[in-house]
């Protein structure tokens, strides 16, 4: 109930992005996890304008290994070393309005190159968001 005399202003609300690609505990099973690119995609937020992913080896986002703002859904990331990672997104509207969403999702990668006695091919790395 507004005060008196004053009036009710009805804003939208941003909506968080919705994380579409790589699914949560996904096994990513490549050969060479350093070089490949993995896709990251969500779904568009209404009224947002730009979004930004950070990708990171911690879930609390302490260590983040990547940070990119961009206009669009998606994008491909590469360089990232075999491990665990986090990902999560952030999308931001014209009144500079951000919301990020209210989860990451953690991914396992797999190097399936095998080289004599090393065992790289037993090795799980996480990439999470």
């Amino acid at each position: 109930m507004p005060p008196a005399g004053g009036t009710v202003t009805k804003t939208n609300v941003l909506a968080p992005p919705d994380l579409a690609e790589p699914l949560n505990l996904q096994p990513l099973i490549v050969p060479d996890p350093k070089h490949a690119p993995v896709h990251f995609e969500w779904k568009p937020v209404p009224e947002a304008i730009s979004y930004e992913i950070r990708v990171s080896t911690t879930s609390m986002f302490s260590r983040i290994v990547e940070d990119r703002k961009l206009a669009g859904t998606s994008v491909d990331i590469s360089g990232l070393d075999p491990g665990d990672y986090f990902w999560d997104v952030m999308a931001t509207d014209a009144l500079k309005t951000r919301q990020r969403g209210e989860r990451y999702v953690q991914v396992y990668a797999r190097d399936t190159r095998q080289r004599p006695g090393d065992g790289a091919g037993n090795r799980r790395h996480r990439v999470a968001w």
